[in-house]
């Protein structure tokens, strides 16, 4: 289902069967729309990616395979525009990083937080994924006084449930080196 259905759950306004998911894709890659939307619409499914604030170009790089690339804002708003099955949100603007060794947002002050989310205002995002999963008292407090509906993260590594809060909601990561069996 896509996050605004998700919402929907979570606030008890809508059902769905017991094996329903949300796909989450991070980092906000062109991959996710050149390679993975194909396979979307084939059977249907919805997923989100969650972009990089800092990151999105006005323009994408047509997708050669060979190097990373970051979906820019002319794809994102002709998503929007089609109501497509990949929808984008954020993964913040610029906390996606270290800082002397640290995650960004250990190192960032309440203030400079509150910045970063501001920043990504501009795109109009609903929904946050913490950047490596990871969330504080701060963040959570700045994202509670912004637009964005609910957080993601993987505190717990375990299924959604309504009794998360709307700003620490479960989701399970899926890597690179993830094993079929796991």
């Amino acid at each position: 289902i896509t996050l605004d259905q998700f919402y929907c759950w979570y606030n008890k306004d809508c059902t769905f069967p017991i094996k329903t998911f949300v796909i989450t894709i991070d980092d906000g890659d062109s991959e996710a729309y050149y390679n993975l939307l194909p396979i979307f619409e084939k059977y249907n499914f919805s997923a989100t990616l969650f972009a990089i604030g800092s990151k999105i170009p006005d323009k994408t790089e047509l997708f050669d395979g060979k190097k990373r690339t970051k979906l820019g804002l002319d794809k994102i708003n002709q998503l929007r525009k089609s109501n497509s099955l990949l929808q984008v949100e954020s993964h913040s603007y610029d906390m996606h990083r270290y800082i002397n060794d640290k995650k960004a947002v250990q190192c960032m002050n309440y203030d400079e937080i509150v910045k970063d989310i501001e920043k990504n205002e501009k795109y109009s995002f609903n929904y946050f994924a913490y950047p490596y999963g990871e969330s504080n008292d701060k963040i959570i407090k700045a994202l509670s006084n912004s637009n964005i509906k609910l957080a993601f993260s993987f505190r717990n590594y375990d299924y959604a449930t309504r009794a998360d809060g709307k700003y620490k909601i479960s989701r399970l990561k899926v890597g690179g080196k993830t094993t079929m069996k796991e």
